[in-house]
């Protein structure tokens, strides 16, 4: 199953831990390196199970869809990530 039971935890142990947890983020300018990369960690899990949650509420809800992802050009310090739900005629 597509964002099943595991996914669920994951997501749930990632939001407790995530940049929010602990009264909030820390303001742009004030954030050390490791703030940065707590944040860009808790980003780099969070979104992609709450995509995969979406999908497959769709999916059980007896939509055919399906979830592409499109290419990117890798570049030196940076990272794009392109997931999309569509639907599959």
């Amino acid at each position: 199953m597509v964002g099943g039971g595991s996914s669920r935890t994951t997501r749930r142990e990632s939001t407790a831990a995530g940049p929010g947890a602990f009264g909030g983020l820390t303001p742009v300018r004030r954030r050390t390196p490791e703030d940065c990369a707590r944040i860009a960690s808790f980003r780099v899990l969070e979104e992609p199970l709450h995509l995969l949650d979406q999908l497959r509420r769709r999916i059980e809800q007896g939509e055919h869809v399906i979830l592409l992802e499109r290419d990117h050009v890798r570049e030196k310090g940076r990272l794009v990530i392109e997931l999309v739900i569509e639907g599959n005629p």
